[in-house]
């Protein structure tokens, strides 16, 4: 039996040719067009029987009336189902907190989305490159750019530093909310959790795969094109400021702004970068299927299969090998580092404990080292098996 109520409530989207996705409760689901196409007729309360004619003769195979009510109800069944179990929004994130709702997001988005109208797009990122670029020459041109800033002397120099950090992050998420919001695909949520061990800002934008692809990546580097915006403001800022020591102080957040921009492209963690290359290259699932992909590889440079159609099956898959290249590189890295340090921090401790009776318990430098000791093993552990998970485990989601 058809369940019609249900089938009133789905939302249909035609992305790009061969590519729908049906959204119901939140979640969004691709599928194909003979499906796209029967959804779409029970909405508009055709019998099965008719739709099922319907079908057949519009894309020319004859299919059974019996036969399509069993799809269509296994998909029903599968949307209903999966409502039941806890979200999987941002699964890789933990501890989240919600800190903006769909009001507070729509109203800066309802300001800040003309900026992504396409043409003041193309003006307005190149400018603010070159402003980015224009910031490092002034820093290095008044010899400041290798000067520290006092910030981390004061409990106050501290508040502004971990605020403005938070402030950056904050400005990059409301980038990627008001690009979602103007592809009329607007987030519901703007929050902050926990990936791996970082504490994060995060964005809801999973409407976005309702958009084709390029319109998805440009909602993924909204969150950068806004830090390229906010270095327009800190080059005019860093001119009107007269006073050295403010100038040090604004080069933080400058560099801070530029670390958190390259980080973000990073496309070997769950970041900008990652999406961006997944969709401009149309890989699924690039994780895993870099993380599979060399054993797929020297299993077809095995076959029996000629020396052209070796190349051919190469350079058709030349953006994953080149990240699972890479991908396995870093891995290794990574690997051997977080062994060296692990043993350092194991050295360190024997030390210090073998120390103990030379030590003045009575300042809290002691304290802060014994607590820098201990997080710094649990840290390293913690990588080490996270990594271990992934590549040996094949638990491929825990990234």
């Amino acid at each position: 039996m058809i369940h019609y109520d249900l089938i009133k409530e789905i939302t249909l989207f035609k992305v790009e040719e061969d590519y729908y996705t049906a959204n119901y409760n939140g979640k969004i689901y691709s599928i194909g067009k003979l499906l796209h196409d029967a959804l779409i007729s029970i909405q508009k309360e055709h019998s099965i029987e008719d739709t099922a004619k319907t079908i057949s003769k519009v894309h020319e195979l004859s299919i059974e009336k019996e036969t399509l009510e069993t799809h269509i109800n296994e998909f029903v069944t599968k949307i209903s189902d999966s409502t039941k179990n806890q979200s999987t929004l941002y699964n890789y994130i933990y501890f989240k907190v919600k800190l903006f709702g769909s009001k507070s997001i729509d109203f800066v988005s309802s300001f800040m989305s003309i900026l992504f109208h396409k043409y003041l797009l193309l003006i307005l990122a190149p400018i603010a490159i070159y402003f980015t670029a224009g910031l490092f020459g002034l820093l290095y041109a008044d010899g400041i750019i290798n000067t520290q800033s006092s910030l981390k002397e004061t409990f106050s120099g501290l508040f502004l530093m971990y605020g403005g950090i938070a402030t950056l992050g904050l400005v990059h998420e409301f980038g990627h909310s008001s690009a979602a919001s103007y592809y009329k695909q607007p987030s519901d949520i703007i929050g902050f959790g926990i990936y791996i061990v970082f504490p994060v800002f995060y964005s809801d934008v999973s409407k976005i795969w309702n958009l084709n692809k390029w319109k998805r990546i440009v909602v993924n580097l909204g969150g950068i094109y806004f830090q390229l915006l906010m270095n327009i403001l800190f080059y005019f800022l860093y001119l009107y400021i007269e006073s050295i020591d403010y100038k040090i102080i604004l080069k933080f957040f400058i560099f801070a702004n530029f670390i958190l921009l390259v980080y973000a492209l990073n496309p070997f963690l769950r970041n900008d970068g990652y999406w961006v290359y997944s969709d401009f290259f149309g890989i699924k699932n690039l994780t895993q299927r870099a993380t599979l992909f060399p054993k797929e590889f020297f299993r077809t440079m095995k076959t029996e299969i000629t020396f052209k159609e070796k190349l051919r099956f190469t350079y058709k898959n030349f953006p994953l090998l080149f990240y699972s290249f890479f991908f396995y590189i870093i891995m290794i890295v990574l690997i051997l580092g977080l062994v060296y340090l692990t043993y350092l921090n194991v050295i360190n401790i024997k030390d210090f404990i073998l120390s103990w009776q030379e030590i003045d318990w009575n300042t809290a430098l002691v304290y802060r080292e014994i607590f820098g000791l201990i997080f710094g093993l649990f840290i390293n552990l913690y990588f080490l098996s996270m990594i271990l998970k992934r590549l040996v485990f094949k638990k491929l989601n825990s990234f």
